[in-house]
């Protein structure tokens, strides 16, 4: 009798537990989604426009002191072009499709095309650089806006984010390892990213990044690369840069010069100088990509150093050309100019890209 007290008793105990923890855990799920909603709809619009702000006022000011070397050439690119119906038209879009199984599925491809298209608003500085690295004519002569640039800039633009998609996939799968979280944990029940989880991590992760920055890079994750090996998701961007070189010529493919501005404990002076002494030494057309530590925030833009007495820029955020009289002057003020776009940015790193064999 004794004996079936005592089970009786401990058995309440342990259901009491149970239904305690279960209610802790409910609690703590409704306050991570409730912080969840807070952020996307109230902190973050706030500070995106913040950070807009600065960074336009930055730009702005630039603008203002170098208007001498503005050379007051049209862009030959036009408006930015997004993924709307005419470019779902193109080869452009049935060979992205092949590239982003989203892309090709009836099913999600409203919903993929909506988060690039908002990747794509902020720029496709990237794809306007690479195109004029293939063809530097087109800013050496005068030409207006041209929708097939356009779309074709749109087409690289987004290889590039797919390789972005790709880099943020294994640093946040190396975060889940360090944590002793298991990547299936932030798959909803749907089977679908859990954005409240994924946020509430990332942010504890790196709580000195913008949140908006958070917001889209959970926007670009995906279930099925959170599910697949490392070495799998780094073939997939081999993929992704063979596409790219085959665009132009495999006997030309784009090549990094990024061992040299990329080390790590370098200081931001040091960094800046040595972009400006590789200009110095070597002739040629060029990429120069800028971005923050944390990958979030970038910036590229097309220079073209084939003559000494001159250095041509082509910034496609501004859609201007600058000449200016010397590499020097001109990457120094380029890189002012990259420093001014994201002022909160501590330290840019920066990749010089070309098509080899394009100096020596």
């Amino acid at each position: 009798m004794t004996l079936t007290i005592q089970s009786q008793v401990s058995h309440a105990a342990t259901t009491i537990n149970t239904l305690q923890a279960s209610c802790c855990n409910g609690l703590g799920e409704l306050a991570l989604r409730v912080k969840n909603f807070v952020s996307k709809y109230f902190l973050e619009p706030w500070e995106y426009l913040i950070f807009q702000a600065r960074s336009s006022i930055g730009a702005l000011s630039w603008v203002i002191k170098n208007a001498q070397y503005n050379d007051r050439r049209a862009s030959p690119f036009g408006p930015i072009k997004l993924i709307d119906d005419e470019f779902q038209k193109t080869s452009y879009f049935q060979k992205l499709q092949t590239l982003d199984p989203h892309l090709a599925d009836p099913n999600t491809r409203k919903s993929r095309i909506d988060v690039l298209n908002n990747l794509l608003k902020e720029g496709t500085c990237w794809g306007q650089s690479l195109i004029l690295l293939n063809d530097p004519n087109l800013l050496r002569v005068e030409h207006f806006g041209n929708d097939q640039l356009g779309q074709e800039a749109v087409y690289l633009q987004t290889i590039q984010m797919l390789q972005i998609r790709i880099d943020l996939t294994i640093s946040l799968k190396q975060l889940m390892a360090k944590a002793g979280r298991d990547p299936q944990e932030f798959i909803s029940t749907s089977g679908q990213i859990d954005e409240a989880i994924m946020f509430d991590f990332i942010y504890q992760q790196k709580s000195k990044v913008w949140r908006f920055l958070i917001r889209g890079m959970i926007q670009m994750m995906s279930p099925e690369l959170l599910a697949i090996s490392d070495g799998e998701l780094l073939a997939k961007k081999v993929q992704l840069s063979s596409t790219v070189n085959s665009h132009f010529s495999s006997a030309r493919p784009v090549t990094f010069q990024a061992d040299k501005f990329l080390a790590k404990h370098a200081a931001q002076e040091e960094l800046d100088q040595k972009i400006c002494n590789f200009f110095t030494k070597n002739q040629g057309t060029f990429v120069l990509s800028s971005w923050d530590k944390e990958k979030k925030l970038g910036h590229a833009v097309f220079i073209d150093n084939t003559n000494e007495k001159e250095c041509r820029v082509f910034d496609p955020a501004l859609s201007a050309s600058y000449k200016f009289s010397d590499a020097t002057t001109g990457i120094s003020c380029m890189l002012k100019f990259m420093h001014a776009l994201f002022p909160t940015a501590k330290t840019m790193h920066h990749r010089v890209s070309t098509l080899s064999p394009a100096y020596g």
